[in-house]
């Protein structure tokens, strides 16, 4: 990221004017992010994450109204352990107080547009979401939470949903986003993780290139210490997450919700061989080139069933995948396409136009984005055209085009015939027609 942004930009209105000038595939919009904002006013206590003064939540607020005014589309922080660097530090926006929040929002009140999006581990469901409400009300502005199942707590989503229904029974405009499909890692020699990145010896080599680890893997006595460590390595708290009967290879059409025996765990067990040894075999397999799936919310037990539940009810939108975020660990940009080759064939309650609405119109209206997500007249055209029998996923793959040669992961669907994006085609059966009417969209706050 330092290599690929030019950093010729300092408010976020400059830096909505920035991607203002460039032309894309898609539309793009943007959110107020909370933690460069706290620490554009806050400095090192932002990251220290000391409480904000009122001078500072004072500050903070005239900066959100000026997003807004700008084009943000709303304001968005996390409240989640999840989000740490690799040396454990947390984002600066965790744990951040009411008052800063209330401060915050007011700014979005103050320009008359924006919604709060938030992430949130609700460790305690009842005063956190309590508290959120109090910001959403004070401020008159919608709120949009993530809602998944964990693993470590399988039922509380559902004390969290019972709590958005009642807050829009009382008049408060809360929605969940929900991930269609089992969400998690995909791990892999040439991803950000694989089975024994947790390893003492593994620290040997992950610095090396690509090439030098497979080849250095490939050493018996690498192989020997890592199968020897391996345990260990993932024992403690990784052992929720980190155990081989939660890893699956994954195939050319990857299977989102796998059988136990189709685990690392399982087939190791058909085969009559170590798990551990299965597992090291999988990692250097067609040449490093192997990707291995790890859920981690949405499929305790090894069922989607909370999924089911979540989109069924009327105040949730397809949503909360990382497109881009962690772009060498997981992979979410396909969940549109998983959402309507899982859930639109009717057997689960809802039809293809039911999944679309979700994945288009229903987000758009939340949104205030009045231009978009209906085929009629005036709106803005962007149009998929599908054939319905074919639309499905391949595996992810590794590609090297980011600043620097790094890599990041992607994922090609089938099924599309076309992509149309306002009256333009921009692909054709999958691949690019280098058209880029795609553009920023700046919110219905927008004040030239």
């Amino acid at each position: 990221m330092t290599s690929g942004l030019t950093w010729d930009w300092e408010s976020f209105p400059d830096y909505l004017d920035r991607l203002g000038e460039r032309t894309y595939d898609m539309d793009v919009a943007a959110y107020l992010p909370h933690a460069p904002l706290r620490v554009f006013v806050m400095g090192e206590r932002a990251t220290a994450r000391d409480a904000a003064t009122p001078e500072d939540v004072a500050v903070m607020r005239t900066i959100a109204r000026e997003a807004i005014a700008a084009g943000a589309l709303g304001f968005s922080t996390s409240r989640t352990l999840n989000h740490r660097a690799r040396d454990g530090w947390l984002t600066p926006s965790y744990a951040a107080g009411e008052r800063e929040l209330t401060g915050i929002a007011a700014g979005l009140a103050d320009a008359g547009s924006g919604v709060l999006q938030l992430i949130s581990d609700f460790d305690t469901v009842e005063p956190e979401f309590a508290m959120l409400q109090r910001v959403a009300q004070s401020s008159g502005r919608p709120l949009s939470i993530s809602l998944m199942q964990q693993s470590h707590a399988p039922e509380r989503w559902k004390s969290v949903l019972q709590l958005i229904d009642r807050a829009n029974s009382d008049g408060i405009e809360v929605t969940a986003q929900v991930a269609p499909r089992p969400v998690g890692a995909i791990l892999g020699l040439e991803a950000f993780h694989n089975p024994f990145s947790f390893c003492p010896a593994y620290g040997a080599i992950e610095d090396l290139s690509f090439g030098e680890r497979l080849q250095a893997m490939r050493d018996p006595e690498v192989r020997r210490r890592l199968v020897a460590e391996f345990p260990e390595a993932v024992s403690g708290k990784r052992a929720s997450y980190w155990r081989l009967e939660n890893m699956y290879p994954m195939a050319d059409r990857p299977d989102y919700e796998p059988l136990a025996g189709d685990s690392i765990a399982g087939q190791a067990k058909n085969l009559g061989i170590s798990p551990v040894e299965h597992a090291y075999d999988l990692t250097i397999a067609e040449g490093g080139k192997r990707m291995i799936y790890m859920p981690t919310s949405n499929y305790v037990g090894g069922r989607i069933d909370a999924v089911r539940t979540m989109l069924a009810n009327p105040h949730t939108l397809i949503g909360l995948g990382d497109g881009g975020a962690h772009c060498s660990s997981i992979c979410d940009a396909s969940f549109q396409t998983y959402a309507m080759s899982r859930w639109a064939k009717g057997d689960d309650g809802l039809t293809m136009a039911q999944v679309v609405g979700k994945l288009t119109w229903n987000n758009a209206k939340f949104m205030r984005l009045a231009d978009r997500g209906l085929l009629k007249p005036g709106m803005r055209a962007d149009i998929n055209v599908i054939n319905p029998d074919e639309v499905g996923l391949f595996a992810p793959e590794m590609v090297y085009d980011l600043p620097t040669g790094r890599g990041r992961l992607r994922q090609r669907a089938s099924g599309y015939d076309l992509t149309i994006v306002a009256g333009v085609p921009t692909y054709r059966d999958g691949l690019a027609t280098d058209e880029l009417p795609g553009r920023l969209v700046r919110g219905s706050g927008y004040r030239r």
